[in-house]
């Protein structure tokens, strides 16, 4: 085992690399979106919040296969066929999506065939991580996740047949070095159901996570069209990826976490507990000084948002680290069947409070505070039930 000094040398290096697609993307939410608002106008920045929303959606409808893969490999028992074997099973997921674009945002219908490469490359970051070669994850992530959607956004601009040459060109190239892959490597594509029941438990916690980013605003665009749907989107994503740069901290601790070495997890909650509450204090001189920053920037500031009290909205995002947090160290618990059991409670509970606490004020930042509640009332209640149960057991 290294030394204490080294391991902590390893993890800040870790940190660095894995910052560098976060930085891009605090840059893109929280620089270029207002921005385009202010200076494009509000058809363009409608076009990039929908072009950012879909990138996003389709990181959280990946059925959790990037989650069972980092497990597989944080342990040691993954295999160079377990991306082919397991990326493709989401493509249903992804076509009831598609469904829903296709009716209500066709002229965005490019974006659909970029969902097998995404598929891919999401699977392929979670064996990189779970290798804990982060640096490749890190290039992988500002690629496809940050430099695309930026791409799409500008050759669109004047004509979305350039998205459709884009997105068919990037399938073609896509499917050759695919085909060169299945070659080289003996695949079982055909194991679907054991495959699936491999996934369930993960594959539920991406629907939540889905449902919890996306859920609400896609209703409310379809039964509430009065809201303006696009500052709404806008304020929810504002708010939920201020939570990135701790997410950051989780995505290098998270392979750790199924370390079964006591010293290493107590390690790691007192890491987390510091990050925590650093993050508030961090948080409340940020929303204190964003405003005054905004303005010198001559950019227009979305509506709502500072409404509220700087600490309100502190704890608010504080609460989402807890969120995140809680729901890794019930990934990394080794009972499959409990980890079904939480996000299925989750999925119904939080999505019904979230809708109805959508219709009732309308505000993003009060649904996530509700939400969020929620979320960690359950969680907490969960883990604390199972700890009191390996104890007595």
């Amino acid at each position: 085992m290294p030394p204490l000094s080294s391991q902590y040398i390893l993890f800040f290096r870790n940190i660095l690399i894995t910052s560098i697609p976060v930085i891009s993307s605090f840059s893109l939410v929280y620089l270029f979106m207002p921005y385009v608002l202010t200076h494009n106008g509000q058809n363009n920045f409608e076009h990039m919040v929908l072009i950012y929303s879909f990138f996003s959606a389709a990181g959280a409808l990946t059925l959790g296969i990037p989650v069972y893969l980092l497990k597989l490999w944080s342990l040691k028992i993954g295999q160079q066929k377990d991306v082919l074997e397991y990326f493709y099973l989401s493509s249903p997921v992804f076509f009831v999506y598609s469904l829903f674009l296709l009716f209500n945002f066709f002229e965005y219908f490019y974006l659909l065939f970029t969902i097998p490469i995404l598929s891919y490359v999401l699977a392929a970051r979670a064996i990189e991580e779970g290798k804990k070669f982060f640096f490749n994850s890190a290039i992988l992530r500002l690629i496809f996740l940050i430099i695309l959607p930026l791409v799409f956004y500008f050759i669109t601009l004047d004509n979305s047949n350039y998205g459709y040459m884009l997105s068919l060109l990037s399938l073609l190239f896509f499917s050759g070095f695919l085909f060169q892959k299945i070659k080289k490597i003996q695949c079982n594509f055909f194991n679907v159901k054991e495959k699936l029941k491999n996934i369930a438990p993960y594959a539920i916690q991406s629907l939540y996570v889905f449902s919890f980013i996306f859920l609400d605003r896609a209703l409310l665009f379809l039964i509430n069209p009065s809201v303006d749907f696009f500052i709404f989107s806008y304020e929810y994503e504002f708010i939920y990826r201020a939570i990135m740069p701790f997410t950051l901290i989780l995505t290098v601790l998270f392979p750790y976490m199924f370390e079964v070495n006591k010293h290493k997890r107590k390690l790691i909650v007192r890491s987390v507990s510091m990050f925590l509450i650093l993050a508030f204090f961090v948080y409340s001189g940020l929303m204190f000084y964003i405003e005054p920053i905004y303005n010198s920037l001559n950019l227009k500031v979305v509506k709502g948002i500072y409404q509220a009290n700087n600490f309100y909205i502190s704890a608010v995002i504080t609460a989402l680290c807890i969120g995140a947090y809680l729901q890794r160290r019930v990934t990394t618990m080794k009972d499959e069947k409990y980890i079904f059991k939480v996000f299925l409670s989750l999925s119904i509970v939080v999505s019904f409070v979230g809708l109805y606490a959508t219709f009732l004020f309308g505000s993003a930042l009060e649904v996530l505070a509700i939400k969020i509640t929620v979320e960690i009332l359950i969680l907490w209640y969960f883990l604390k039930l199972k700890f009191k149960k390996e104890v007595n057991g």
